[in-house]
């Protein structure tokens, strides 16, 4: 969409492209004349079919501490291997977010066997 107005602001900077969100603090900030543009404009793209498609990069970095520990762990790594790119990439994400060694090193541990077994790390949330 068009900001004309700069009003729109990135819901997530860096990681999405087309959740935008207009953040209104006082009644003073709402302008009808303004969201009623914006809003028939995101309307006019819903009727045409225009959409934006999500850049996932090619590989998935993986930490190197889940690659060693795979590596010590029967079949993991053929598993990981197996998984799907968004799978691989939820417990690469999961491995690098701990801040701290020993917090790495337990999630590592618990996620060895859930690799080998072939189960995504929120598999058990998906329908």
């Amino acid at each position: 969409m068009k900001d004309d107005k700069k009003v729109l602001i990135n819901a997530q900077e860096g990681k999405t492209r087309a959740l935008r969100q207009w953040r209104m603090t006082s009644s003073s900030e709402i302008k009808p004349s303004i969201i009623r543009r914006y809003v028939k404009q995101a309307i006019g793209h819903v009727d045409t079919g225009r959409e934006i498609k999500a850049v996932r990069a090619a590989t998935v970095d993986v930490p190197d501490e889940l690659t060693k520990a795979m590596r010590k762990h029967k079949g993991a790594t053929a598993a990981f291997r197996e998984l799907t790119p968004g799978r691989q990439r939820e417990y690469s994400e999961y491995i690098v977010s701990a801040k701290r060694d020993d917090t790495r090193q337990r999630r590592i541990a618990k996620v060895l066997p859930m690799i080998a077994a072939g189960i995504g790390l929120n598999d058990r949330y998906r329908g």
